[in-house]
């Protein structure tokens, strides 16, 4: 469900800038590290003694950090941080039973949210102040999309702040020439990229892709 107006994100918006405000302080980045054109920073707080955070973010495929790049920093919450466990349900009005993702946008006020309840994973973002909050109920219930495709709904928001897509798509090519492949999942991007690989062409991403629209053209 996506709340855009009325009561609802009256309070949707209340909720998450009171919880970005509560944790606007985190902690020092304990992973750096260059994702398209952002200069991404990570810190972590709240989880249990023995669980690695960083590990949420093993398929996460990054460059050494670069200067100039636009900054963008993520705090991945655990159930024992400032916040504590992440809501098991979704506390605002529901306007459609059948919803199971649910998400706020409220561009003009700098706010998003999306949350998975099922899986008590939500994100949350602070599009002026170019942060987010991956605020989890419990990191042994991530699903599979979560951990194959780390930070995602935090890249996308990052991608809509800067003007760009992270679209579902493949890029591969030479240096004189590349190609950007969309599609959904299934389709056969990865299988292209495999090929690509195979044949000796750079790939650029096999499934989720920065691309900013230019002018002159789309770049990836």
């Amino acid at each position: 469900m996506r709340i855009t107006a009325g009561p609802a994100a009256a309070s949707a918006a209340g909720f998450v800038a009171a919880a970005l405000a509560a944790v606007s302080d985190p902690p020092p980045p304990i992973w750096r590290g260059a994702v398209g054109p952002l200069a991404l920073t990570v810190a972590a707080e709240g989880f249990p003694p023995g669980q690695d955070p960083l590990a949420l973010l093993r398929y996460l495929a990054s460059a050494p950090p670069e200067t100039g790049g636009a900054p963008w920093h993520v705090t991945l919450l655990g159930p024992r941080g400032r916040l504590g466990p992440a809501p098991a349900a979704w506390p605002f009005p529901i306007l459609d039973a059948a919803g199971f993702h649910r998400t706020l946008w409220a561009p003009e006020q700098g706010l998003a949210l999306a949350s998975d309840e099922g899986h008590g994973v939500w994100s949350l973002a602070d599009l002026a102040a170019r942060r987010a909050v991956l605020w989890l109920a419990d990191p042994a219930r991530l699903p599979e999309w979560e951990i194959t495709q780390p930070l995602r709904q935090a890249l996308h928001w990052a991608a809509i702040r800067d003007g760009a897509v992270l679209a579902h798509a493949a890029a591969f090519g030479t240096a004189e020439a590349r190609l950007l492949v969309a599609g959904p999942g299934g389709s056969g991007k990865s299988t292209l990229a495999a090929g690509a690989v195979a044949a000796g062409l750079e790939v650029l991403a096999e499934d989720l892709c920065w691309v900013e629209p230019g002018p002159p053209a789309p770049r990836a």
